[in-house]
């Protein structure tokens, strides 16, 4: 039976020397070790800069926040039109009815009525248009109106301006004095 082994300790002729010149395997291996080292810096660059979340709060905000505040603004622009039309003819119906107590009869007093609407409508800010699709509605107690203790009740209705399909409605109403 024969047992061969081989010797732990190198033989002179298999140890490299200083001057002795690189392989292809080494050549190999030394490409391969520095694509690795590269590739491997460029992926550790990768995911810090995906760890690193720098600018995605403003991305997230303009791709989110910004489509739902459109509608909101849009709504706030006509709920601000809406309102300021029914201040204005409220305080037309008032001083409507204010003009129509004062004068001195009922035809005198519808063309106060629409002498207010006129000067007060340009003065409270609404278009001519807007003062042009006011109705005026009124209403007395007693026949003719300007008798003692009668009532009097201005309803006024104004469509028109932005609103177009909604009608902007207000009533005020006064009392004759007993002893006029």
């Amino acid at each position: 039976m024969t047992v061969s082994w081989r010797s732990s300790t190198p033989t002179p002729s298999s140890t490299p020397t200083p001057s002795s010149t690189p392989t292809l395997g080494d050549a190999r291996r030394a490409g391969l070790n520095h694509l690795y080292t590269t590739t491997k810096k460029r992926l550790s660059k990768s995911r810090s800069a995906l760890k690193n979340e720098r600018g995605s709060a403003s991305v997230e905000f303009v791709a989110l926040a910004i489509p739902l505040f459109i509608p909101i603004f849009i709504f706030l622009g006509q709920f601000s039109t809406l309102s300021s039309h029914e201040m204005a003819v409220q305080t037309l119906a008032r001083e409507s009815v204010r003009a129509f107590i004062e004068s001195n009869s009922d035809e005198s007093g519808g063309a106060l009525v629409r002498e207010v609407i006129n000067t007060g409508g340009r003065r409270l800010g609404l278009s001519n248009g807007e003062i042009s699709s006011i109705n005026v509605d009124i209403q007395c107690s007693k026949s003719p109106c300007h008798l003692p203790n009668g009532r009097v009740r201005i309803t006024i209705n104004m469509r028109g301006g932005v609103n177009q399909g909604r009608i902007v409605s207000a009533s005020a109403q006064e009392y004759f004095s007993p002893w006029s």
